[in-house]
């Protein structure tokens, strides 16, 4: 192997290790990859505050009545992550472990992972529903908060 083809295998191999830690490319929110929670647009406003509430269990009823919220979390890795770092100010294991914790003391299910069409629809059509998708998958039929 030439020399000049060997750096540069080092120098790819050295690239990809430190980029999948995002140490070269940090994962910088832009406006069309920033995550948002959404609610159906017959709901008020939440504050920053309520919605990590919400999202940590400590809520449980909407605010100004309407009955038991139900939590649907992205199970894409990326939007959970940002959502957990903006909203929460924790990290995605952090927020698992809240709920496990508080799921065997309360009985209370964890809310559901699942895909961002899933949590649009379901906002959509029901207003018991709060959930993070990224910025880019909302529509007019849901209220971004």
């Amino acid at each position: 192997m030439k020399p000049k083809r060997a750096y540069l295998y080092i120098f790819l191999v050295i690239f990809f290790i430190l980029d999948s830690n995002n140490i070269i490319f940090k994962d910088l929110p832009a406006q069309n990859n920033d995550v948002v929670v959404i609610i159906n647009k017959t709901r008020g406003k939440l504050s920053k505050i309520q919605i990590k509430r919400i999202f940590t269990g400590r809520i449980t009823r909407w605010p100004n009545g309407g009955g038991d919220i139900k939590i649907l979390l992205n199970k894409d890795p990326k939007i959970a992550k940002r959502f957990c770092k903006k909203y929460l100010n924790l990290k995605p294991h952090e927020l698992d472990d809240i709920w496990v914790k508080r799921s065997i003391r309360t009985g209370i299910p964890r809310p559901r992972k699942v895909n961002s069409v899933v949590i649009t629809t379901m906002v959509a059509n029901s207003d018991v529903f709060i959930g993070v998708v990224s910025k880019a998958e909302t529509n007019t039929s849901i209220k971004q908060l």
